[in-house]
């Protein structure tokens, strides 16, 4: 994506004890771009609000981030096919020991995905293997061709997080030659050790799509 440069506009108004806030950016040179930033002011300025409420003297606790960073063997169309195609990515989602016995997404923004991993057989931490069925969805909140894809995620199965916690997920993919560059960052973790419980398993995840990504290459040679 070729650089670009936009105005941003901020301007404040009492209105009853109140405060309004107006806020422009532009000129973007696509709706997608305009909807992208969209998304994320609206999530920064969520965090504003609660900072501002927040009592005198009480520290604003950080939000803890995933990012992970890969690089894949392969054009970047090729690894962009392998993320967002629902057969290929039914064949590397999840960790090593799980299988997705269900997979369906509705790929635009606003679109839901929903996915279940499945083990017949995974140590939870008590030395007892146990059969498993993992849930998890969201909602797309953008989607840029082959470059982007950004989209909420939560476990509707006890994982022992929070209940309800909400996670942002935003995914990267660069040139780099003949091979591709990942950007893995996932937002808004409550506490490094819920941040920390999902590094395993991603990395676990991407061995799988790496592998995917090889053989999809050799298969189109």
């Amino acid at each position: 994506m070729a650089p670009f440069d936009t105005t941003i506009t901020v301007t404040f108004r009492d209105m009853e004890g109140k405060t309004v806030m107006d806020f422009k950016q532009g000129p973007f040179n696509t709706a997608e771009l305009r909807d992208g930033h969209n998304i994320g002011w609206s999530s920064a300025f969520d965090r504003f609000a609660e900072f501002l409420l927040a009592p005198v003297g009480q520290v604003f606790e950080p939000t803890h981030d995933l990012v992970i960073d890969r690089v894949f063997d392969a054009p970047r169309d090729l690894v962009w096919k392998v993320w967002t195609s629902p057969e290929l990515a039914s064949e590397w989602m999840g960790p090593r020991g799980f299988k997705a016995t269900h997979f369906e997404q509705d790929a635009r923004v606003g679109g839901k995905w929903r996915l279940c991993l499945h083990s017949d057989g995974f140590d939870v931490g008590d030395g007892e293997l146990r059969v498993l069925d993992l849930w998890q969805g969201g909602v797309f909140r953008e989607i840029v061709p082959p470059e982007r894809v950004v989209y909420t995620f939560e476990w509707e199965t006890d994982m022992g997080f929070p209940p309800g916690e909400e996670t942002l997920v935003t995914v990267t993919f660069t040139e780099q030659g003949s091979k591709t560059a990942m950007r893995f960052q996932q937002q808004f973790f409550q506490s490094e050790a819920n941040r920390d419980g999902h590094v395993k398993g991603w990395n676990s995840t991407f061995d799988r799509l790496a592998e995917l990504v090889v053989l999809s290459k050799a298969r189109t040679v």
